[in-house]
Parts: structure tokens; C-alpha cells; sequence
């Protein structure tokens, strides 16, 4: 009997482990096409200063079907250093053997990361790259395209929509854009008493003059999305008043890179709602 039933709990156990194995995903060990790593310097290319390798990633940017190596390299004051300025991404094309570096202007910040999806619709992955800097996140999309590495989301796309706010007596704020056709007012009765604080408005509502204004930061988030055809971006920008203490409102804008440019699918905000209808 004892015997049968350590038979059982044998059998038993090696089901487990067969129904394991059939639902939990294997994990994928990708050869690094080059025996680079982050924190090293990067010598391939000559600089003027001294470059080191701050993210990587690899996958088929290419079409080729080969995994090639992505890599975000850029300047440090010292290697010990967080903050990186004049920062490039550099291709190594593994199906050829070839390098292809792009410099991205005014670039520079902390915590590189570098994402792949099809933003293009080409079913071929493009390179998304992201840097912390001064609470904002800096966004670069990279393709590859007639074998040269093309920005197709620039520095001047990191505007995202820009907000015109005026404050009026009444603690209301009047929120316009005209790409997107908005003329909203919005009530600010809820913080009033942070308004009256920092001397924007009086005890009865009425509009002092301050230098604290509002104003429409940059992306200060984003997140990929899927479409119908291809990856969009989805970026978070906030409207606040100048010295960042008070949100007036949160902003959430889908893109999709269609036609040669970013157009607008989706944008929403916290309090004002759907600002496409």
C-alpha cells in the first residue's frame, strides 16, 4: 500500500511538471551581436569626447530578419555620472556588418531607454529612444530606411499640444488650441484657496497680478499603443500653473505617425474630456 501510494505521488509530480512547462513561456536567452556593454566606452566612432554606452537593445530593425544591436551612446562629465548630453544611437547591422550612427541634436538627459515597434506601418520595427530631463521625458523615433538611420519623431515633436490658458476673475481659467478647435472654461473654485495663498486671486475671486502664470509643460509621460495597422504613441502633458504646484488639468494625446507626420487620434482631458468633439 505504501509503495502504491508513493507511485501515485510520483505521478503526480511529474504531471505538475508537464502542465508547468506547457503554460509557463520558456524565456529567450538573444546572442548580443557585439560583446558590448552599458557603462563601457564606445570606440568605434572617433569623437571629440569621450562616449560611452548608456542602453541597448536588440532586434531586427533592418528587414533582413537578423537580430541587429541598437545602442544609445552619449557624453558624461565622468563615468560615475547619470546625466548624458550629445547622445547618439548607433545601428550595428549584424546581417552585414556594418555600423550607422545618427546624431540626435539637443539631446541629452538620464535613464536612456530604447524601445522597438512598427510606428510606420511597414511591419518592420522602428527605434523609439527616451531620456529623463527635468521631469520630462525627451523622445526620439528613429527608422531605418535606404541604409540610413531617418528621426521621424524630432526634438521639436516633444511640444506635444500647446495650451493657450487665461486666468479670469471667478477663479475660472479659459483653455484654448486651435489645431484642436478647444475654447474651454474651466472652474478652479476647488483650489482656490492655493490661488488665494499665492496671491493669483483675492478672497472674493478677483485676478491679481502675478507672475505666476500657466503654462503647458512637454511629455512628461508616454506609452506605446496598438493600432489597427501600427504602433501609435500615447503622451501625457500637463497644464499647470509656473511654479508647477497646481495641475489646472492632464492631458492624454494617441499619435500616429500617418502620411509623413503625427497626427492626432485620441486626446483627452481630466477635466475638460474628449477635446476631438
Amino acid at each position: 500500500m505504501k509503495n502504491k501510494l508513493i507511485w501515485i505521488a510520483v505521478i503526480v509530480l511529474i504531471l505538475f511538471a508537464l502542465a508547468l512547462k506547457l503554460f509557463v513561456k520558456d524565456e529567450t536567452i538573444v546572442e548580443k551581436p557585439l560583446d558590448v556593454n552599458i557603462g563601457e566606452e564606445f570606440t568605434v566612432f572617433e569623437t571629440e569626447n569621450k562616449k560611452y554606452v548608456l542602453n541597448y537593445t536588440i532586434g531586427d530593425v533592418t528587414g533582413d530578419s537578423i537580430n541587429d544591436m541598437i545602442l544609445l551612446i552619449g557624453e558624461k562629465s565622468n563615468i560615475q555620472d547619470a546625466f548624458s548630453k550629445n547622445v547618439d544611437i548607433v545601428l550595428y547591422d549584424s546581417g552585414n556588418n556594418e555600423y550607422t550612427k545618427l546624431e540626435l541634436k539637443k539631446f541629452s538627459g538620464n535613464n536612456a531607454k530604447i524601445e522597438l515597434s512598427d510606428f510606420t506601418g511597414d511591419n518592420v520595427s522602428d527605434i523609439m529612444t527616451i531620456l529623463e530631463n527635468d521631469g520630462e521625458c525627451k523622445i526620439r523615433i528613429v527608422t531605418f530606411s535606404e541604409s540610413n538611420l531617418k528621426e521621424i519623431f524630432r526634438d521639436k515633436d516633444n511640444k506635444g499640444i500647446y495650451f493657450t490658458i487665461n486666468l479670469l476673475d471667478g477663479f475660472k481659467a479659459n483653455v484654448t488650441n486651435r489645431k484642436l478647435n478647444v475654447n474651454n472654461m474651466l472652474d478652479l473654485q476647488n483650489e482656490k484657496e492655493i490661488y488665494i495663498n499665492k496671491k493669483i486671486f483675492d478672497a472674493s475671486g478677483k485676478l491679481l497680478e502675478n507672475e505666476i502664470k500657466p503654462k503647458t509643460t512637454g511629455i512628461i509621460n508616454t506609452e506605446l499603443v496598438k493600432l489597427s495597422d501600427c504602433t501609435g504613441l500615447k503622451t501625457t502633458q500637463r497644464i499647470i500653473m509656473k511654479d508647477k504646484l497646481n495641475i489646472i488639468d492632464e492631458i492624454t494625446i494617441v499619435w500616429k505617425y500617418q502620411d509623413g507626420k503625427w497626427q492626432i487620434k485620441e486626446a483627452t482631458g481630466l477635466r475638460q474630456g474628449n477635446l476631438l468633439y
